[in-house]
């Protein structure tokens, strides 16, 4: 599957520094529940993001996302 397609949603991540789960997504954020349970919101097009996705780590950058993840997972042509 095409990482720039896939639910992110429960997905590791490590982003500025800071690791742990995908909890939420918007069109404009992602929101990451870290190691101490704290939740931490972080702005797409200022993040590129390490994703785990299939035990695979994919390096996304936040501007290619910009959208609602209803409407991203649909996205047709995705060159990645």
């Amino acid at each position: 599957m095409n990482p720039l397609q896939a639910e992110y949603i429960g997905s590791k991540v490590d982003v500025s520094g800071v690791q742990g789960t995908i909890v939420d997504e918007t069109k404009h954020m992602l929101m990451v529940k870290d190691t101490k349970g704290d939740i931490k919101k972080f702005m797409k097009n200022a993040h590129t993001f390490i994703i785990t996705i299939d035990n695979k780590k994919h390096e996304i950058k936040g501007k290619e996302i910009m959208m609602r993840p209803e409407e991203r997972i649909m996205v047709k042509g995705w060159k990645k």
